[in-house]
């Protein structure tokens, strides 16, 4: 069943003080630069929705996956792709003096919902990466890589692969700012396997699979 977006925004603008305290929280945990906090959208659908399992590409400093573990009400299991600066000469990426360890310490620091934390050093886009998360059927996957069209279809086509039917996909920065995001959002939109719910904060586009 299609969730209707207006739901997700209720449930996020009845909880503002909330999120406002639990932005705070997360930042003062979080050893690192935070790009935004429209993200909290990853804490809305696990609050609202029976999420399981969660990947994320682009881990950065941890804290999208903070968001997804800040909560009581599931243990879930999550996967997390990144560079973590092991290819110093991929050109689109900015390595934010990124580390592997800081970043699992992170998100530990948040983690009340005793989840599970798998992060992987690699290209998302390569074959022994998916390799490595290809055996999980994923109820949650956020997609926040490399922000070129070519390469975040590439995401988009493996990982959506490995979502449940019935899951959810966040693509993030769908905004004019990042065009190749924007281009693969219109030709989502006009895909027969998934729908668009909507787009949180005009950055976060969420998205069913069928």
């Amino acid at each position: 069943m299609k969730p209707k977006f207006t739901n997700i925004l209720n449930y996020f603008n009845q909880r503002k003080d909330f999120y406002h305290s639990l932005q705070n929280v997360i930042s003062k945990n979080t050893d690192g630069r935070i790009p935004h906090h429209n993200i909290a959208v990853l804490n809305v659908l696990v609050n609202m929705y029976d999420i399981k399992t969660y990947l994320e590409i682009g881990v950065h400093n941890g804290a999208s996956m903070s968001y997804v573990v800040k909560q009581n009400k599931n243990k879930i299991d999550c996967y997390g792709i990144d560079l973590f600066c092991q290819d110093p000469n991929y050109q689109d990426y900015n390595c934010d003096s990124l580390d592997i360890s800081r970043s699992k310490a992170n998100v530990e620091a948040n983690n009340e919902s005793n989840s599970t934390i798998n992060l992987i050093a690699g290209n998302s886009l390569s074959q022994q990466t998916l390799n490595k998360v290809n055996h999980v059927d994923f109820d949650l996957v956020f997609i926040d890589g490399d922000h070129s069209y070519n390469r975040a279809k590439s995401d988009f086509t493996n990982y959506s692969s490995i979502t449940k039917p019935g899951g959810f996909i966040v693509l993030d920065d769908c905004l004019p700012e990042c065009p190749g995001i924007m281009r693969l959002a219109g030709e989502i939109k006009s895909e027969k396997n998934h729908d668009i719910i909507g787009n949180f904060k005009d950055c976060d586009l969420i998205i069913q699979k069928r």
